[in-house]
């Protein structure tokens, strides 16, 4: 009887082990061949441009044919990474922000002979993954940021401190004028009936407040006692280029409040944004230049 048991687990685990063995062969045969970098040459070319502006160099190794990391020196905290087996495609995104690190996997099944369709298909795929995941890492990490400071003042800059280069945008701020700007994006986010908590919720918002080292409750405190118009009081002596800055937090926090619809801003928002900054000098021509002129760097220094 224990012949017969043993047999039959023999049996078992040779239907498992053997195709499999053949298929790890196959992958062998198929990738001395062509290499992984070549057999989805597209689909990589296409998550290269979408994640690192096409500036990513793929990195093979000689002790498995099967692994393929794909990274640039311009944008460090991505790391792509595809692993090829039996068929079998996983693409794992490893994207660092502020030192929290997220972690997504996908696997693409039955690609022994992918075409070129399938290969953009699943770049697309991919890509719209990748960028739904980060967007709500890069939220949830901000909130959690926010949430937790102390907002205790700055003592100083350092050359060792990463954000201190936005930081220095804002040192000559008082630390009313500092409340005001956050007040101001609390008054447009609010023009639309959107409560508190999602524009909280956007990296936008999150990122300012972080820079400007001020809490959100102490900046509605001054809002409750002071009103609305303080805020204009308060910001219109602060010097062109600061104030353009802040023009572009504001446009950057009215985007991802309506990203559900982006080619639809809200009508109360978006004339809330113009009037806002109608009263600090700002005409709509000028608004329109200053975004010109910021997509025009970009894409002088990112090619895009």
């Amino acid at each position: 009887m224990v012949t017969i048991i043993i047999l039959i687990i023999l049996l078992i685990l040779a239907l498992i082990f053997v195709p499999f063995s053949r298929a790890i062969v196959k992958d062998k045969l198929e990738l001395a061949e062509t290499p992984i970098n070549k057999k989805f040459e597209i689909l990589i070319n296409r998550i290269n441009d979408g994640l690192l502006d096409g500036r990513g160099e793929a990195v093979l190794f000689d002790d498995d044919a099967r692994l393929m990391n794909l990274f640039s020196e311009d944008m460090s905290n991505y790391l792509i990474q595809f692993y090829y087996s039996t068929g079998t495609l996983t693409i794992t995104l490893n994207y660092k922000y502020f030192q929290n690190e997220l972690v997504r996997k996908e696997q693409y099944h039955g690609l022994r002979n992918i075409s070129v369709y399938q290969q953009k298909d699943i770049a697309n795929q991919f890509l719209e993954m990748c960028n739904r995941e980060i967007r709500a890492h890069q939220q949830k990490v901000g909130y959690v940021d926010v949430a937790n400071m102390s907002g205790v003042p700055d003592f100083g800059t350092s050359e060792s401190d990463p954000t201190s280069i936005l930081s220095g945008v804002y040192e000559n701020l008082s630390v009313g004028q500092k409340k005001s700007v956050v007040n101001l994006m609390f008054l447009i986010g609010r023009s639309a009936g959107d409560n508190d908590e999602k524009i909280k919720n956007t990296t936008a918002f999150s990122q300012e407040v972080l820079t400007l080292n001020v809490r959100p409750e102490e900046c509605l405190q001054q809002y409750s006692t002071y009103g609305e118009e303080f805020i204009f009081y308060d910001l219109k002596p602060i010097e062109r280029s600061v104030l353009d800055m802040i023009v572009l937090a504001c446009f950057q926090m009215v985007g991802e409040m309506n990203m559900e619809h982006p080619n639809q801003i809200d009508p109360k928002m978006e004339q809330c944004f113009f009037e806002s900054f109608a009263k600090l000098g700002y005409t709509v021509n000028d608004i329109e230049e200053l975004l010109q002129k910021m997509m025009a760097m970009q894409q002088y220094f990112f090619g895009k």
